[in-house]
């Protein structure tokens, strides 16, 4: 149960951060705001993106939303089974996956992001959340793989040290 009350927690924590910055952005944005010149802007006006990133799939709303709600209900399904160490990776992907769905279920416009970094993309915070989960989560599968095979060589090399002693 444990895993779960720690999952949803960052699920509902990200969704609702990201509901809330999306919220005060529609809101109040009348202008793009300057935060590293020539680099990162808060753009104005909004962009709504109905494919997914860097706009694939674009004008397929239904097959994403589908998609998006099979991959949710699977790592629902699949929690229990999922070792504790890739929880939080998973739980940040969803929760930025779930925030992306609320958007194309509310605006019919498709997803609201307003991020702008000059010569890459416009984003939103689930964005965020969904890119830092998947490095997170390979950085997790990364180093497990380093670990089982220096765990093998080690193996392999005490074997071959009680080969000689013998």
């Amino acid at each position: 149960m444990k895993k779960l009350t720690q999952f949803l927690s960052i699920v509902v924590l990200l969704i609702f951060l990201d509901r809330i910055v999306k919220e005060i952005v529609l809101a109040n944005l009348t202008n793009t705001i300057v935060i590293i010149p020539k680099l990162l802007t808060i753009q104005f006006p909004i962009v709504y993106n109905n494919g997914i990133a860097f706009g694939l799939f674009n004008g397929m709303p239904y097959v994403i939303e589908a998609l998006t709600g099979l991959i949710i209900l699977s790592s629902l399904y699949a929690l229990p089974r999922v070792p504790k160490k890739y929880i939080t990776a998973m739980a940040i992907i969803i929760g930025g996956a779930a925030g992306n769905f609320i958007d194309r279920i509310i605006y019919e416009k498709g997803v609201v992001d307003f991020i702008a970094v000059r010569y890459f993309s416009v984003f939103n915070i689930a964005d965020i959340a969904i890119t830092v989960g998947v490095i997170w989560m390979i950085t997790i599968m990364f180093l497990e793989e380093k670990t089982q095979k220096s765990t093998r060589k080690k193996r392999s090399a005490k074997k071959k040290t009680r080969r000689k002693k013998k």
